[in-house]
């Protein structure tokens, strides 16, 4: 029993001590990573409308016109466009009253926060890993995305804390606020395709779209505020252009099925690759709708998190941190009685899986996810409660 216990305080220190030690590499070399990753990009972008230039916002020379500016003598001849809706510069805001480098640490510690605050909320809802096993919620700080988003600037930190919330609205049965919370997936457009399966998870289905729709239009009218209406509705032919390795975005290192295709069929036209990612997607959708009725919440979220990341369009390994949310939910669930090895194989599977990014098999990483998304709406092995 003693050693036992003692290897449960191991776990925790270890992964505190991960923590402090990213933070303590990312302060060391802030200066560097402040450039490198995507904050740049984010930094400059509210720059810009700090300035009073919101209408300018996607215009790309300027765009570069501030990024060199905010780089000084790293900057790199290209421009690392600001693809987010203008809405999402209002995180950024504040940061704008210090130089890049002290921005970038102090939205470090931002997301640190923002990742005790996803700590503090697993504590209070997953009683059954509380009773049996509390040192494994420090897991979350060994989670290689997480690290990744740390020291990139992303925002997937701020997004894994919204799809746990819409997790926690739906247990708790509040179908308005998880519709509510469920558009700011806004931030990564991307993930928007999540909101069908969100929509068939209620049966309370007008008060999830009051609740999204009011959201939606709240973030929409920001951004309209921000950046003007016109800029708004050129802001899918944005997309489009900057969805290119000219702009960084190059598809055959992307993670999403649209990528698989890709990597399957180079010499076909985009639209055609679109198509078919679009025609897989709705499948998903049947499949979801049909065997939504016979499983259980849990299940369901899961599987929703790993469908959205396997065939959204624009996937990077830091987006997997929301895999984060699957693996507590059913680790939680798992722990309602005996624990199946099938159980353990998949949990630690999601765990290992930002991993196998590292290796030269990125076009395949959404068949992983979306194999595996399948397996938990089609369940033979794993205990999970079922309705």
């Amino acid at each position: 029993m003693p050693e036992k216990k003692s290897s449960k305080y191991l776990v925790s220190i270890f992964s505190l001590a991960c923590l402090l030690a990213t933070i303590l590499v990312i302060i060391v070399n802030r200066a560097y990573f402040a450039t490198v990753g995507d904050f740049v990009s984010y930094y400059s972008a509210t720059s810009i409308v700090a300035d009073g230039s919101g209408r300018n916002l996607y215009d790309l020379k300027m765009q570069h016109s501030y990024q060199r500016e905010v780089m000084g003598e790293n900057e790199v001849g290209w421009v690392l466009p600001f693809r987010g809706l203008s809405f999402t510069t209002l995180i950024y805001l504040p940061l704008t009253f210090f130089p890049l480098s002290q921005a970038y640490f102090i939205f470090v510690i931002f997301n640190v926060l923002m990742l005790m605050t996803i700590f503090y909320l697993l504590r209070q809802n997953f009683n059954n890993i509380k009773k049996r096993a509390p040192h494994l919620f420090f897991l979350i700080f060994l989670f290689f995305p997480i690290i990744e988003t740390q020291v990139m600037g992303q925002l997937s930190i701020i997004l894994t804390l919204f799809t746990l919330l819409i997790f926690i609205l739906y247990k708790n049965k509040k179908p308005f606020w998880s519709g509510f919370v469920s558009s700011f997936f806004l931030l990564k457009p991307q993930y928007l395709i999540a909101i069908p399966f969100f929509i068939l998870l209620t049966r309370k289905r007008g008060l999830f779209l009051l609740g999204f729709a009011i959201s939606f239009l709240l973030l929409t009218g920001m951004s309209v505020g921000i950046s003007g209406f016109e800029s708004i509705l050129n802001y899918p032919s944005f997309l489009l252009k900057t969805e290119t390795g000219d702009y960084g975005t190059v598809i055959a290192k992307m993670l999403g099925f649209y990528s698989f295709v890709y990597y399957l069929l180079p010499n076909v036209p985009k639209s055609y690759i679109f198509l078919i990612n679009f025609g897989v997607y709705i499948l998903t959708i049947i499949i979801f709708n049909i065997r939504q009725e016979t499983l259980s919440l849990e299940r369901l979220f899961s599987a929703v998190v790993f469908l959205t990341l396997a065939l959204a369009i624009h996937v990077w390994g830091f987006d997997y941190s929301l895999l984060i949310v699957p693996f507590y939910i059913l680790l939680n669930n798992n722990f309602k009685s005996k624990i199946t090895r099938e159980g353990v194989i998949f949990l630690t599977l999601i765990f290992i899986l930002p991993f196998l990014v590292l290796l030269n098999i990125k076009p395949f990483m959404s068949l992983i996810l979306g194999g595996m998304g399948m397996f938990l709406l089609y369940p033979k092995y794993f205990n999970l409660q079922q309705k």
